[in-house]
């Protein structure tokens, strides 16, 4: 019924439906294989009422006849007329599909799908395709092929800590830590060959060398500087990679904290405080440490309370925390583009997954400046994009898990697959990381790096 278009990343085909659906016999269709090629058939669009009419009036016709299978079709119809019910209820009537209801998932419906599985030529190994919904068009999609990958909602998780009630823990938990992570720019970038030579894991040299300026001027009482230019490295194609679990552990135990210390996080300046401080409670997590929360609102929510700072630095004992990296919680670019199995890799079917781009709306959309190229001129396709700095309210506090739910809910989110999360920088990223672990989505993987790495894979790009 349609040709196969290749595309460049991995090998990944999709179906184009014909202006006119061929129907062939079993036999005949082994033997037209066999003797010639299939040319590849351009799919319709059919922006009008008519045009649907058309091609749905074909499909049902097809279908009726039992001389073609349906697999992986997606419609789209923005007028949403003819009404495609009846060509599902022909669809049933030839013993072709099954309904099957979405998983009840709460406070995200997904309203504008209707779903149905195909009975023959089920792949399990492939993951369900959620097709974007178009300026709030219904879409219909009978071709989901696989099951869903299983996960039971979780209720909310507290990853924040009020003010007053921080305030009031800190004089009652000994083993409460405060971190304090400002973050200090560096003006001009590292060689990674000489930061290897010189820095790499020399914790005393490092601590001593890069210094928390913000940090030594003001902080909450008994505060600890976590600095993430001494915490990650940068490499060749990383700004903040990631130090092996025993070095970063290294790291930390300098800092006084212990495995069973319950941490609170916080920072000051972009979006709140909370860009650094979503950052490192996202690294602990990443090495094993759960028991951390982020000071909603950052340095300014607790001056704003009236509450004391000083600028002394207190004294820390050598710490005995345990690091276990979670790869669970990260994805690479290698694991992005390696062809799997089944021929695909996950680069090519990301609308098969909730791949939210953190970065700011216009730069999702093209929108940044005068420039033409580059970075803020393009997304990786299948993208959804969540910015992070939307999930900030004015006034530096976090969005309420009912915002973050509807801002979800409005860019395509299933929290039935599985997410990766993207931006600018593993910062941004953070902060969505953030976002989903208040709402109960512990699931979610980060990618470390750029949000789409031009310099490896601009194919891969949307302009």
């Amino acid at each position: 019924m349609g040709g196969l278009s290749p595309i460049d990343p991995c090998g990944f085909f999709k179906f184009g439906i014909a202006d006119k659906i061929q129907t062939t016999t079993e036999s005949e269709s082994s033997s037209a294989s066999s003797s010639e090629e299939v040319e590849p058939l351009p799919p319709i669009v059919a922006d009008t009422p008519e045009g649907e009419e058309a091609v749905m009036n074909a499909l049902k016709d097809a279908v009726e006849s039992h001389k073609i299978l349906l697999q992986n079709v997606t419609i789209v119809m923005p007028n949403f007329n003819p009404d495609p019910h009846e060509f599902f209820d022909s669809l049933l009537r030839g013993g072709l599909i099954r309904p099957a209801p979405l998983p009840q998932v709460p406070a995200l419906p997904p309203k504008s799908f209707t779903v149905t599985n195909l009975l023959p030529g089920s792949d399990p190994r492939r993951p369900q395709y959620n097709p974007p919904n178009y300026g709030g068009s219904p879409v219909v999609n009978p071709g989901f092929v696989g099951p869903l990958v299983p996960q039971v909602p979780t209720p909310p998780k507290d990853a924040l800590i009020d003010v007053e009630i921080l305030n009031s823990r800190m004089k009652l938990n000994k083993n409460l830590k405060v971190l304090d992570a400002s973050y200090e720019p560096e003006g001009n970038a590292v060689d990674p060959t000489i930061f290897q030579d010189l820095y790499y894991g020399k914790w005393d040299k490092l601590i001593k060398e890069k210094k928390g300026l913000q940090y030594e001027r003001s902080h909450i009482p008994g505060a600890i500087h976590f600095n993430l230019n001494v915490a990650t490295y940068p490499s060749w194609n990383e700004r903040q990679a990631l130090y092996p679990a025993d070095l970063f552990q290294e790291y930390v135990r300098r800092l006084g904290i212990n495995k069973n210390d319950e941490i609170v996080v916080y920072s000051r300046g972009t979006l709140g405080g909370m860009l650094h401080a979503a950052r490192v409670w996202a690294l602990f997590r990443i090495y094993g440490h759960e028991r951390i929360r982020v000071l909603n609102g950052g340095l300014e929510a607790w001056r704003r309370a009236d509450l004391p700072t000083d600028n002394e630095k207190p004294e820390v004992e050598h710490g005995k925390w345990v690091a276990v990296l979670n790869t669970k919680l990260l994805i690479t670019f290698e694991e992005l583009t390696t062809t799997q199995a089944d021929g695909y890799c996950i680069f090519s079917r990301l609308y098969w997954y909730n791949f939210l781009d953190a970065r700011p709306r216009n730069e999702f959309f093209g929108f940044n400046g005068n420039r033409l190229f580059g970075p803020q001129r393009s997304r990786v396709s299948g993208s959804k994009p969540f910015p992070a700095d939307e999930l900030i309210r004015s006034d530096g506090f976090f969005a309420t898990n009912s915002e973050i739910l509807q801002k979800l809910q409005n860019t395509g989110f299933v929290q039935s697959r599985q997410t990766i999360v993207a931006g600018n920088t593993a910062d941004e990223a953070s902060v969505v990381i953030l976002a989903l672990k208040l709402i109960g989505e512990e699931r979610a993987r980060l990618y470390n790096k750029n949000s789409v790495d031009e310099l490896r894979s601009s194919y891969l790009c949307d302009d």
